[in-house]
């Protein structure tokens, strides 16, 4: 996935689908092979803005007793 955004692509990881079907529709040998997680991959939309993300302060949202 590193390697990817290296390339200026965007990637995803996705779980929780059925992995027999899965490696069916690779034309995978389900009883062999078991996929468990599926990476969309694409470029992304220039047009689309992404929002800076939030850093809390560590003692926001830390306490040591």
């Amino acid at each position: 996935m590193l390697v990817a955004r290296e390339h200026g692509y965007e990637t995803n990881p996705m779980a929780g689908y059925d992995a027999s079907k899965a490696a069916a529709e690779f034309g995978l040998d389900p009883e062999q092979y078991i996929p468990v997680m599926a990476i969309s991959i694409g470029k992304p939309d220039p047009s689309e803005v992404v929002p800076d993300t939030v850093r809390y302060d560590v003692k926001d949202v830390t306490e040591f007793a």
